[in-house]
């Protein structure tokens, strides 16, 4: 801490913030409660990662850990996180913070020129500024254990907790990945891969444009479509998770001058043969592009988006969600394989049999 003019000012604080997570259903798959409970068991011992992507804690490392929810919690916290119960996974991120001087961190101007602050007046700005730093380590952490837990781990609510006071709330990002790996096991379409929590976390977090400038491979810019599948309100259309779902998938299975449908028949099969039934796989591909072409062409009836509180018939539905759920899971699927195997993209051979 520091004193001016006779008044102290704390040059240091502690952050945390908490994340609710949605506990199994009673739908929900077993393999997806396993793995609830297999993540609460990974993430209970504490673990570190480093602040990635922050103009002045580059590098420090943050604090991370599931614990059980207090009652304190779920009633002070998370009132709203209706299927939350006591006992259930609340992730911690939790680090304490040093001032790094008016030199490294000062505020500017439409030009860029710096503005003139007082030391007060700058490490109050830090200390307001700090959580929103902190974000794209946090995002990018829950993306690889998207990946590594199939879905399974899901944020509902979060709080930020700073020096003891709440001061923000509602940061997290929702995503139909879980649904969309349930889908494909009821078809017996998501083949198990092995994977370390910590290579997940590792290759995620190594990808370029993650953290810094644009995807450079194949498999880096799979990643960073998969990444436009979180958002902060569930989406309202019928087309957004679709299109970017299958847009991971072409980065990593279509080269140009081919049909994309037909070179991702071929290639799934492949990668999967004997593990996804085949006539299934090729009538999912063919539908979710047909609608996709379809909507992007102006060649569906559609009625008004003002009318999207209306029922739709199930063969409507079933056609615009189906397709959604497959591209999602299968663009999952995909990523798991490419960081079990360590590639930066996949390559195949054709071969012609006499």
């Amino acid at each position: 801490m520091t004193q001016t003019s006779g008044e102290v000012v704390q040059t240091t604080t502690k952050l945390r913030a908490l994340y609710a997570l949605n506990p199994p259903l009673g739908v929900d798959s077993e393999s997806a409660s396993n793995l609830y409970r297999k993540f609460f068991n990974d993430l209970g011992p504490k673990r570190t990662i480093p602040i990635r992507g922050s103009f002045t804690h580059n590098g420090e490392l943050l604090a991370i850990t599931a614990r059980p929810c207090t009652a304190s919690q779920k009633k002070r916290h998370f009132s709203k996180s209706s299927f939350l119960e006591v006992g259930d996974a609340v992730l911690e991120f939790s680090a304490r913070f040093e001032f790094p001087s008016q030199e490294r961190f000062f505020a500017t101007d439409h030009t860029g020129a710096r503005i003139a602050t007082t030391r007060e007046q700058s490490i109050a700005h830090w200390k307001s500024y700090l959580s929103h730093d902190l974000e794209l380590t946090i995002q990018s952490f829950f993306c690889a254990l998207a990946i590594a837990y199939e879905g399974a781990v899901r944020p509902t609510q979060n709080v930020w907790i700073q020096d003891g006071s709440e001061y923000g709330t509602d940061r997290c990002y929702l995503s139909e990945i879980h649904d969309s790996i349930e889908f494909l096991r009821e078809k017996n379409a998501f083949p198990e891969i092995d994977i370390a929590l910590d290579t997940v976390i590792n290759w995620t977090f190594a990808q370029n444009g993650i953290f810094d400038g644009y995807s450079d491979t194949p498999v880096s810019r799979a990643l960073n479509y998969f990444t436009r599948l979180f958002v902060h309100n569930f989406r309202n259309d019928e087309l957004s998770d679709l299109v970017w779902a299958l847009a991971g998938i072409e980065a990593l299975l279509v080269e140009g001058g081919r049909s994309s449908m037909g070179q991702l028949r071929e290639k799934l099969g492949a990668l999967f043969v004997g593990k996804i039934d085949f006539t299934w796989l090729s009538k999912m591909i063919a539908d979710s592009y047909n609608f996709r072409s379809r909507m992007i062409h102006g060649d569906r009836q559609i009625r008004s988006f003002f009318r999207s509180n209306e029922d739709e018939s199930k063969k409507r539905f079933d056609e615009e969600y189906d397709s959604q759920l497959f591209a999602i899971g299968m663009l999952v699927l995909l990523l798991r394989f490419v960081i079990s195997k360590d590639l930066t993209e996949l390559r195949f051979n054709t071969v012609f049999k006499g």
